[in-house]
C-alpha cells in the first residue's frame, strides 16, 4: 500500500514537470537562464522517474534477488540526478543573480569539487554501501554519506539563494523582486528533505515540494516574460508603467528618468534593411543595460516604444550625468555597419509631480536636445 502510494504521488509529479518542461521548450526562450531552467526540468524528470520505478521494482510483488541491481540502479540515478539538479539550479540563480561569479574559474571548481563527493559516493556505493543499502525484502536504509551528500547540497544551494536575497535590495523591478525570492527559496526543499530523513518518508513529501517549487518558478518565469520586450530583452511599456506607479508610491531619494531614441533610426531601416534596424534596436539595449550594470541601484530599464528607450534611475546628477556617459562609449564601440548615437533627456522627480506629468517633461528635454542637434546640422 505505501509503495503503490509512493509511486501515485511520484507519477504525478512526474507528469506534472513534463507539462512545464513542454511549455518551456515550445516558448520562444533563448537566455541562458532559460536553456538552464529547461535542464533543470529534465534533470528533475531523470530524478523523480528514477524513484517512482525504484518503488514499483520493490514492491513485495516485484522484488526479487534478481531485481535487486535494477533496484540498486534506479536509486543510483535517483542521486545522481539529485546532484545535478540542485548544481543546475545553482547556475540558474547564479544567471539571474548577474554578477557573473561561476565564469570565474575558482568559484566555478570549488562548487563542482563539493559537488563531486556526493556523485562519487553514489557511483561507488555498490562497493561499501556509504550512501545506501537495500534490506533483503528491498527496504531503503541511508548510509552515513546521506548526511554528507544532504549536507552538501544544502550547503551549495543555499550560499547560491543568499545571494540571490542580497541582490534583492538593489532590484528596483517589483515583479523581478518576487522572482528572485521564489527561486531564493529553493533549498528549503533541500531542507525538508534532511529533516524527513530521520522521521522517514512513508510520503514522499520532498517530491512534491519541489515539484511546487517549480511550478512557482515556471509561473513566476512566464509573468517575468511576459513583462519584457520580446526583441530587446529589456522590460516593455506596460511594465515600466507598474513600476513607476509603485516607486511613486514610496518616497525615493532622487528619481531620474532618461527618454533617449536612436538618432537617424529611419536612415538605418532604409539603407540596411528591417533586420538590421532590429539588429540596432538590440545593440542599443545591450549598450543601456553593460552601462547600468555597475551602478549601485540597478536602473529600471525598458523600452518605450518604436526605437525609444526609457531608464529610470534613483540616483543623484553626478551618477546620472556619468550613466549617459557611458551609454555613448558603449554604443561608439558597437561597430560596424553603421553608427549607433542616442539623444537624451532626463527629467528630475519634482513634489506633486505624478508618473506621466514626469515622461513628459522627460519627452519635452529629448526634443530640445534633438531640436537643438538638427539646427546645428
Amino acid at each position: 500500500m505505501v509503495s503503490a502510494l509512493y509511486a501515485e504521488v511520484y507519477l504525478v509529479c512526474f507528469t506534472v514537470v513534463a507539462l512545464m518542461l513542454y511549455w518551456v521548450k515550445r516558448g520562444d526562450f533563448h537566455s541562458k537562464a532559460y536553456n538552464l531552467l529547461t535542464k533543470l526540468f529534465i534533470a528533475v524528470l531523470f530524478n523523480f522517474g528514477a524513484n517512482l520505478l525504484f518503488a514499483i521494482s520493490t514492491a513485495p510483488s516485484l522484488f526479487s534477488p534478481a531485481m535487486s541491481f535494477v533496484s540498486y540502479t534506479l536509486k543510483t540515478v535517483y542521486h545522481v540526478s539529485l546532484c545535478s539538479m540542485v548544481l543546475l539550479w545553482t547556475y540558474y540563480a547564479e544567471s539571474e543573480e548577474r554578477s557573473g561569479l561561476m565564469n570565474m574559474a575558482a568559484p566555478r571548481n570549488m562548487v563542482l569539487l563539493l559537488i563531486s563527493i556526493p556523485i562519487a559516493s553514489a557511483l561507488i556505493n555498490p562497493l561499501n554501501y556509504w550512501l545506501f543499502t537495500l534490506g533483503p525484502n528491498g527496504e531503503y536504509r541511508r548510509g552515513p554519506m546521506f548526511q554528507v551528500e544532504m549536507a552538501v547540497l544544502l550547503f551549495i544551494s543555499a550560499f547560491a539563494a543568499i545571494r540571490l536575497i542580497l541582490r534583492l535590495r538593489s532590484e528596483p523591478d517589483p515583479v523581478r523582486r518576487r522572482y528572485l525570492k521564489i527561486i531564493a527559496s529553493f533549498p528549503l526543499s533541500i531542507l525538508a528533505a534532511w529533516v524527513l530523513s530521520f522521521i522517514g518518508e512513508t510520503v514522499p513529501v520532498i517530491c512534491v515540494s519541489i515539484m511546487v517549487e517549480l511550478l512557482c518558478i515556471f509561473m513566476s518565469t512566464v509573468r517575468l516574460s511576459i513583462a519584457l520586450d520580446p526583441l530587446t530583452g529589456v522590460n516593455n511599456r506596460q511594465n515600466l508603467k507598474s513600476y513607476v506607479e509603485h516607486v511613486l508610491k514610496t518616497t525615493p531619494e532622487e528619481m531620474y528618468v532618461l527618454m533617449m531614441d536612436v538618432d537617424k533610426f529611419k536612415h538605418i531601416n532604409d539603407t540596411y534593411g528591417h533586420l538590421a534596424g532590429d539588429e540596432a534596436l538590440v545593440r542599443v539595449a545591450k549598450a543601456i543595460k553593460d552601462a547600468c550594470a555597475d551602478m549601485k541601484k540597478h536602473p529600471y530599464i525598458a523600452r518605450y516604444g518604436g526605437d525609444e528607450f526609457v531608464v529610470v534611475t534613483q540616483s543623484d546628477d553626478g551618477e546620472m550625468n556619468a550613466l549617459c556617459r557611458r551609454i555613448d562609449e558603449n554604443l561608439a564601440a558597437c561597430g560596424e555597419p553603421f553608427e549607433l548615437h542616442v539623444s537624451i533627456g532626463n527629467a528630475k522627480l519634482r513634489d506633486g509631480m505624478n508618473g506621466e506629468q514626469l515622461f513628459a517633461a522627460a519627452d519635452a528635454a529629448l526634443y530640445e536636445i534633438k531640436n537643438a542637434r538638427r539646427s546645428a546640422e
